[in-house]
């Protein structure tokens, strides 16, 4: 005889599914089917740990299925886990209902959540820790700071790996850049700044460049000189030497007259050896 099994887990997110089983397969065999379906969509929980219940909880309302799970487990004795070597068929004597969970899964951080089923800022501290702690143990397993931002490539996949181990919104740039606290207090106070429509397509543009990584400062040049450009007002002088003021080289300048008003020094993020910003970031993810 086969049996249709709708098994739940109360986790974050919650997990659902139908298993279809022989009434003389035991239990065991359900609870390994239901581990292998947790891992196919990334659930790290140990076969060890989790413990089968026979349910009676209907599905609907679903706005509020887990709450009720919660609820339902915490009145259970410990009686009610089924033991493994029991046959399923022994299990379920009578027809299953379509609009019922059958199986209700759990383990030791579903019932730690059961001490607080009426306080949801604890339970949701408890998974909160529970993330934060996942997100550490993968942060430990990365490069040093140091390894990160030596080449471009490190540093690519730093940003960007599985999870966004730092995300640049979160590091207040101003904690790392004198100029960039002076742009913030700057800022905070427009007064009668008057901005085009282009100023602001050219600043974020500016801004979008910058940001990204480049394996070379030439690339990083040409990806943002236009805009530069555009926001100081006029074309600078770009890659060019001033034999009038020590035959330095800088990236760009801009002159009045004879008289250098600003000049343009490109660095690029991970730079030879690191840059101390990009470096603070790495630092600051673990």
């Amino acid at each position: 005889m086969k049996l249709k099994l709708k098994c739940y887990f109360p986790g974050e997110p919650p997990f659902i599914t139908q298993i279809t089983v022989e009434g003389n397969d035991i239990v065991e065999s359900l609870l390994r089917e239901f581990h292998k379906r947790l891992k196919e969509v990334d659930y790290d929980v140990p076969l060890r740990d989790l413990v089968l219940h026979k349910a009676d909880v209907k599905i609907m309302p679903e706005v509020d299925l887990t709450d009720r799970v919660i609820q339902w487990l915490r009145i259970q004795p410990e009686a009610a886990e089924l033991s493994v070597l029991h046959d399923i068929g022994d299990v379920f004597t009578e027809a299953l209902p379509n609009d019922t969970l059958h199986i209700i899964v759990a383990n030791a951080e579903i019932k730690e959540l059961l001490d607080f089923v009426d306080d949801p800022q604890a339970r949701s501290r408890i998974q909160i820790k529970k993330k934060l702690r996942k997100q550490f143990a993968k942060l430990s397993s990365s490069p040093s700071p140091s390894a990160v931002v030596r080449s471009a490539d490190a540093l690519a996949k730093f940003l960007n790996a599985d999870g966004h181990p730092v995300c640049l919104d979160q590091v207040p740039a101003a904690m790392f850049s004198p100029p960039l606290a002076h742009l913030q207090r700057a800022l905070a106070e427009l007064g009668d700044l008057e901005v085009t429509e282009h100023d602001v397509s050219h600043a974020s543009s500016f801004l979008s460049n910058t940001i990204m990584s480049y394996h070379n400062e030439d690339s990083r040049r040409n990806a943002i000189r236009q805009h530069v450009d555009h926001l100081i007002g006029e074309p600078g002088q770009w890659e060019e030497r001033l034999d009038r003021v020590g035959n330095i080289q800088p990236d760009a300048s801009w002159w009045q007259g004879e008289f250098p008003v600003a000049i343009l020094e490109l660095k690029n993020a991970p730079g030879i050896g690191g840059d101390p910003f990009v470096q603070s970031l790495a630092d600051y993810s673990k």
